[in-house]
């Protein structure tokens, strides 16, 4: 079915990605994959943020890696940013004045990958150009 499908084609770009971490084309195309992956593949019982926010951090370990073996490219650096936006929580709090969980969750998720950034750039000697 679909949902066979869009795991053939995910899998496909992951292994075009794997052999060129600069290929544009297969991080845009994982990136319309990736709405249609989650929808097919939620849990009952599971949360659609949850669902989003465990598939997105799966993905940023494939931008990590690319981002460690070729800092420079920009292909892995969009579809980070790509990631960030698709947990992204709204900018406004609930009515009563909370701040969402996910919120919470998002700051951590950042917090997350700039202890991976800055070991890059430890790596790099500071640099990264």
């Amino acid at each position: 079915g679909i949902k066979d499908v869009v795991q053939k084609e995910f899998d496909f770009t992951t292994s075009l990605i794997s052999s060129n971490f600069s290929n544009y084309s297969a991080y845009h195309y994982r990136s319309k994959l990736l709405p249609l992956s989650l929808l097919l593949t939620k849990k009952d019982g599971v949360s659609v943020e949850e669902h989003r926010l465990e598939a997105v951090k799966k993905e940023l370990g494939v931008v990590r890696e690319a981002v460690f073996t070729e800092p420079a490219d920009q292909s892995s650096w969009w579809y980070q940013r790509y990631l960030y936006n698709l947990v992204k929580p709204p900018l406004t709090s609930a009515r009563d004045g909370t701040t969402p969980l996910n919120t919470r969750r998002y700051a951590e998720l950042l917090q997350d990958e700039t202890a991976h950034l800055r070991e890059l750039i430890k790596e790099e000697g500071g640099s990264m150009g």
